[in-house]
């Protein structure tokens, strides 16, 4: 089995009311980001030390006008494609029985004597 990383994406789903501004990245080299600009309410009156401005990283992120078609494409279908590829040794085929790599075949251990 091959180990990889674990990807992350992000998605900006489309909205009624926009809560905030944003701005994502999708460089190729560096990976996406995705950042979030909350500016200060300035008219409290009082000292607001909270941060405006909010980045997080991931594999790739996909905006408001992307379609579920091609989420799908970009992440379930090679997931979808490399777990089919990992079962094949062990599909069920018409008349035959369960295919399974050598080192899966049962033991037959010779009897005890006592």
């Amino acid at each position: 089995m091959v180990k990889q990383t674990i990807q992350i994406f992000g998605r900006m789903k489309p909205t009624k009311n926009p809560a905030g501004v944003y701005s994502l990245d999708n460089d190729e080299l560096m990976g996406a980001s995705l950042e979030f600009v909350l500016p200060k309410d300035l008219t409290d009156g009082f000292v607001n030390n909270k941060r405006e401005s909010y980045r997080f990283r991931f594999k790739k992120v996909f905006d408001q006008q992307a379609k579920q078609e091609d989420i799908f494409k970009n992440i379930a279908k090679p997931v979808a494609d490399r777990r089919s590829t990992d079962l094949q040794p062990h599909v069920r085929l018409p008349e035959q029985r369960i295919l399974a790599p050598p080192e899966w075949q049962p033991v037959t251990a010779a009897p005890v004597m006592s």
